[in-house]
Order: C-alpha cells, then sequence, then structure tokens
C-alpha cells in the first residue's frame, strides 16, 4: 500500500501544464515567486562546487555496483542527518502535495506551483542541498552519477517517484527562460537484474521513508 500510495501521488506532479499556461505568463510568474524567497538562488552554484564533474556514461546493462550503492546511501544518510528533525516538515508537505493532486486526477501543476508549495521551506532545501554536495564530494560522487543511481535503485525496488531537477528552474527564470519540464516519473524498470534487486533490497526502508528527498533532488 505504501508503495502504491507513493507511486499514484507522484506521477500527477509532473511539470507545465501543456499549452494551458503561455511561456510569458508562466516565466513572469515563476519570477515573481523566486524574488519571494532569494535563498533559492544560490542552489545552482552550489552544485558547481561539487567535485567530481566528469561525465557519467551508464552502463548498457543498466547495472548497479555494491560501491554505487553504499555510496548513494552513505549520501543520503547525511542529508537526512543534517536536515534533522525538520525533515519533518519537508515530508509532511510532500505527503501533502500527493494526496492534493490524488484528489483530482485530471490536474497537475506547473513549476511555479510546485515551488509555491516549498516557499517556506526554501531555508531547509538549501540546508539539504548543501549536505547533498559535501557528501557527493567526501563519497567522490558526481550528481549525475548520483541521480543515475538513485533512479536505477528505486526502479529495482518498484517505488516510483518524481525526480525535479529544481537547480535547473532556477538557471532558466534567472536567465530569462520560461521553466520548461523539469523532471520525470521514475517507476519500475522492466526487467530490472536480480543483482540489482539484491543490492537495493536491504535499502528499501530508507529509499521509501525519504522519497521526498528524491522528489526535490536530494
Amino acid at each position: 500500500m505504501k508503495k502504491l500510495a507513493i507511486g499514484c501521488g507522484i506521477v500527477l506532479v509532473i511539470a507545465v501544464v501543456a499549452g494551458g499556461i503561455g511561456a510569458y505568463y508562466l516565466l513572469h510568474k515563476a519570477q515573481t515567486m523566486f524574488a519571494g524567497f532569494s535563498e533559492l538562488k544560490v542552489v545552482p552554484d552550489l552544485e558547481r562546487q561539487v567535485r567530481n564533474t566528469a561525465a557519467f556514461t551508464p552502463p548498457a546493462s543498466g547495472a548497479l555496483s555494491a560501491d554505487q550503492v553504499a555510496r548513494y546511501v552513505a549520501v543520503r544518510e547525511q542529508v537526512r542527518q543534517k536536515m534533522g528533525e525538520r525533515f519533518k516538515e519537508l515530508d509532511a508537505r510532500y505527503k501533502s502535495l500527493s494526496e492534493r493532486i490524488n484528489r483530482d486526477q485530471h490536474s497537475a501543476l506547473d513549476i511555479p506551483e510546485l515551488i509555491e508549495a516549498y516557499k517556506d521551506l526554501a531555508g531547509l532545501y538549501v540546508l539539504g542541498k548543501r549536505a547533498q554536495v559535501a557528501a557527493l564530494n567526501s563519497t567522490n560522487l558526481s550528481l549525475s552519477e548520483y541521480r543515475w543511481i538513485q533512479q536505477q535503485a528505486y526502479g529495482a525496488i518498484g517505488v516510483p517517484f518524481m525526480d525535479m531537477d529544481i537547480s535547473r528552474v532556477i538557471d532558466d527564470v534567472q536567465a530569462g527562460r520560461s521553466p520548461g519540464k523539469t523532471g520525470h516519473v521514475v517507476a519500475e524498470i522492466p526487467g530490472a537484474s536480480d543483482k540489482n534487486k539484491a543490492l537495493v533490497e536491504p535499502h528499501r526502508k530508507l529509499l521509501e521513508d525519504n522519497a521526498s528527498l528524491s522528489f526535490l533532488g536530494l
């Protein structure tokens, strides 16, 4: 049931309403909202502090290694620990947003609305991003490899989640570009190998309990 609740809530929180909002209006709305909580402006610069910038080429087999899973879990645990008890605020907001979308399966949220839902937690998100960058540097992971491991890990245990690239949204808005689609749904990967499933299964509870971090790219 928990897996179903996570999946149903997120699949519909996908991105910009296609064709329903003009690019100019969307950009203006996003700029207005970002002006209200300037803390998020530092996020792209924080991500540029990740020391491992090497291009990551996923293996054709999609196979995870035990080392990759261990480093991913280490990063996730460091982020969760740094956020402390305030993580509960983020998790509650995530669940509330999922429930809201579940009530009307014909709705979708545009990027400003997604940001609006978290605006009073901007400082907490930045705290999590700082912790993530430090943890990535301590484990020598690049952002691209970390995200790939995350997708494979959730896919291996069949827990859907939406990965939203907030840093790209901020870069787009600051450059005067209308934010486009910034996330995609990661669901169970057809034919996920038994090896991947075996490597990730011991961490199932951690992944399920921290789906809100994955949603925000943490």
